[in-house]
């Protein structure tokens, strides 16, 4: 499964960029370059998120993971609805 959505991370305003599907989990790829390092290039595997909840930031749809260890991201996602059937299948745990 390789599924590609158009996203922002919400940090410091919405920041543009790629969130990306994979088998093993989710990647969102930042296009700003001045953003910090370890929010450039995210890496999310499936088995790390405890809960994927829908949310709305800046009127537009979004999701929030929340991680195993307690990192928080928000990210809006186009399609979401999408997203949300791609974490059905891989049995995360998802409030909408």
């Amino acid at each position: 499964m390789n599924e590609a959505f158009l996203a922002s991370l919400v940090w410091e305003g919405a920041q543009g960029g790629g969130l990306y599907a994979y088998d093993e989990g989710l990647v969102f790829k930042a296009q700003k370059l001045t953003m910090p390092e370890h929010l450039k290039h995210i890496k999310i595997p499936y088995d790390d998120i405890r809960t994927a909840r829908c949310v709305h930031s800046f009127v537009f749809p979004a999701i929030e993971l929340t991680m195993k260890g307690g990192a928080e991201y928000k990210i809006i996602v186009f399609e979401r609805r999408r997203l949300l059937q791609i974490l059905d299948v891989k049995n995360v745990l998802t409030i909408r």
